[in-house]
């Protein structure tokens, strides 16, 4: 078998003897390149978890991730991870508006319309 002859190399990948080499490359997150420390958004990541905990979980992950790649210098992949903790971020700020408005509208109507929040001993009895 002749190592410098193409054919025989091509019948033998075939065959399943010998590979081609492989290279891998790096993996490529955006086409363009950063070049400066990505925002965190750390504090409001932490407010975040008192405002809505399910929420404010992932921000924090996210923004925890966004401190440890802006320090790597990979900032390509901070990128990521900081439009990522905004994203929880807006949705924990979000989710305590949209709590507000379902529970906390009702308690102001009702303490509107009643005077007082004891009049009625609980919900059944207010509801009717």
């Amino acid at each position: 078998m002749s190592y410098n002859s193409n054919v025989d190399n091509e019948a033998n990948i075939e065959k399943g003897f010998l590979r081609p080499p492989t290279l891998y490359q790096p993996k490529k997150y955006s086409s363009m390149t950063m070049t400066a420390p990505q925002p965190d958004y750390m504090n409001w990541s932490t407010a975040s978890l008192f405002v809505c905990f399910v929420w404010g979980i992932f921000a924090y992950q996210a923004s925890n991730k966004v401190r440890k790649f802006n320090r790597m210098k990979a900032y390509d992949q901070a990128a990521i991870y900081s439009q990522s903790a905004l994203k929880y971020n807006k949705s924990a700020v979000a989710c305590c508006i949209i709590m507000f408005l379902i529970l906390g509208v009702p308690l102001a109507i009702a303490l509107a319309v009643q005077g007082s929040i004891t009049k009625f001993p609980n919900a059944r009895m207010f509801f009717g």
